[in-house]
């Protein structure tokens, strides 16, 4: 099924690894119909002279220059119902903005300024209603007839995007980001479209038997939340989840709010809330329906999920539809490899403790990492023993990310009677002198050049001025590790799609990547993907031995 040639792709990388290929570019804006299969899509472009021209989706896949546009992922099902290949190289405006704006989606309102038709209304200041129109023709919410006087607004519609695109490009140049981006950021984006353009294939069979199961599931926990704890379904907003907490069970942990993502905290006081517990079955119940029943829908045994290369502002690689990523792993096994290949699950261990130890210098960290179980020396110190390594592994995570030994402490004595808890906790981390050297560095960084970036790029910027907020040297760190992990996981995808282009990435993870190879290539493939995933981490964190590990993709191959 894989309809893109490893040839294109393996091209798609080399050949974005060199800026001047944004020279020549061809701006291309389209209208496509969600009423009917059989609409052809108009594809608009402009030619040399700046005038807007129709052309077929063949011609456009035969461009070889930068197609520099806008929502591409919605062109791409057209492409392939016609069987017609994608264009080499996309540059997607948005995608391109988001990057260089460095901020997270929290930062702003409900209008987000990487948005297309945030970027396009200084252009048109004096004439609002010309983009609403065409932004409305473009999200179907008013028709219309292709007459000279839509093309002329197209046109100078296309002229707008070209003038901001150079806008763009000198921006990326001016902060510094623009090898990051060509180098990087550009080939997984243009590697994810081709893997949306194939799909993945799945068993629709497993699928009925799954869904029914988890419904089935997802009711009884609902029942016991109702009947037990009496809390309503439509109680499990985010925002309210930590009320009920304290309501039901006296939990009041607020900082840990402040540092983690709703999912973290949770997961994090499932360890000690019987009712957390549940809440967060419930909450993966409900993704794990909601994605599986998208896959169904399209009457056909493959999904063509929809990636966000650029998903976070650590640069996380995201699929948006359906949540594959989120999927319980007991749930994963209705995602299958397809004829004549199997599934290689390639997967980082302390992924980021390892470039934590590496980047910060810490000699005891690093010494720890490369010679024994960082959670399970935690769970060894704190509880005499190695059981509690799951619950080591969050709360060491957290403490990267900006929880404090004192809050550590309180969450450990939440639902335990140890002793000596605090002499016990600060005995292990105070063995980390550097990590908080090196905080301390990176908040002075921060607070200089108001950014802080990965090794290699990828800028994160402050929202506030003068001396930096809590919540600023939370993030300080966490930018600073988890962008280098996703910097070295992008560096994998690239380095397997050029030097094994018989592997077909299927699905990045955050720590860990699924692909699939020819069945009789087995074992050679899992050798090689396990050198580049070491070579790529050591690249980077040269002190560190790098942990791989093959698991299972699901728990029936367990």
């Amino acid at each position: 099924m894989e309809n893109i040639s490893k040839k294109k792709l393996q091209l798609v990388g080399r050949k974005f690894m060199t800026k001047e290929l944004v020279m020549s570019d061809i701006y291309m804006h389209f209208i496509v119909s969600p009423f009917d299969d059989s609409y052809e899509p108009k594809i608009y472009v402009l030619d040399e002279h700046e005038n807007c021209q129709i052309i077929s989706l063949s011609e456009l896949a035969n461009y070889k220059k930068t197609v520099v546009t806008h929502n591409f992922w919605m062109l791409v099902e057209s492409f392939r119902k016609q069987k017609i290949p994608l264009p080499t190289n996309i540059l997607d405006l948005t995608f391109l903005s988001k990057f260089i704006i460095g901020k997270p989606k929290s930062d702003f309102n409900h209008i987000k300024p990487w948005e297309l038709w945030a970027l396009l209304a200084p252009f048109y200041e004096t004439n609002k209603e010309e983009l609403e129109e065409v932004k409305n023709i473009f999200y179907s919410k008013i028709s219309y007839k292709e007459n000279d006087s839509l093309k002329l607004k197209i046109q100078f519609f296309l002229r707008h995007i070209k003038s901001c695109n150079d806008m763009q490009l000198q921006e990326l140049k001016d902060k510094h980001e623009e090898e990051r981006f060509f180098r990087i950021e550009l080939p997984v984006y243009n590697l994810m479209l081709n893997r949306q353009y194939n799909g993945i294939k799945y068993d629709e069979t497993k699928l009925t038997e799954k869904i029914k199961q988890i419904e089935s599931d997802y009711y009884l926990k609902l029942k016991k939340l109702n009947f037990e704890y009496f809390i309503d379904e439509n109680e499990l907003s985010n925002n309210r989840i930590y009320d009920l907490l304290k309501e039901k069970e006296a939990i009041d942990f607020t900082e840990l709010k402040s540092y983690n993502n709703n999912e973290d905290y949770l997961d994090l006081l499932s360890e000690n809330s019987q009712l957390a517990k549940l809440i967060q079955d419930i909450k993966r119940l409900r993704t794990d329906r909601s994605a599986l029943l998208k896959f169904g829908s399209l009457g056909e045994d493959r999904i063509y999920p929809i990636f966000d290369t650029h998903g976070s502002v650590t640069s996380r690689i995201f699929i948006q539809d359906p949540l594959i990523q989120y999927i319980k792993k007991s749930s994963r096994d209705v995602i299958v490899a397809d004829e004549g290949k199997k599934f290689i699950y390639a997967d980082y261990r302390q992924f980021e403790p390892g470039i934590l130890a590496n980047l910060s210098g810490d000699k005891t960290l690093i010494d720890m990492y490369n010679s024994s179980d960082i959670y399970t020396s935690l769970s060894n110190a704190v509880f005499d023993n190695g059981n509690h390594r799951k619950l080591c592994k969050k709360l060491f995570l957290a403490y990267s990310f900006g929880m404090t030994q004192e809050s550590m402490v309180k969450f450990i004595k939440l639902n335990t009677e140890l002793i000596d808890v605090e002499n016990k906790v600060a005995r292990f981390f105070g063995q980390f002198k550097r990590i908080e050297e090196f905080k301390n560095e990176l908040y002075a960084e921060l607070l200089t050049n108001s950014k802080i970036s990965s090794v290699f790029g990828n800028n994160r910027y402050r929202k506030f001025e003068g001396a930096l907020k809590a919540e600023e040297k939370r993030w300080c760190l966490s930018q600073k590790v988890q962008g280098t992990a996703s910097l070295i996981l992008k560096n994998v995808i690239l380095s397997i799609i050029n030097k094994l282009p018989e592997v077909d990435i299927l699905i990045p993870m955050h720590d860990a990547i699924l692909v699939q190879v020819d069945s009789g290539q087995f074992e050679t493939s899992k050798t090689d993907i396990e050198r580049i995933f070491i070579d790529e981490y050591k690249s980077i964190c040269s002190e560190i031995n790098p942990k791989v590990s093959f698991e299972a993709f699901s728990e029936e191959n367990c």
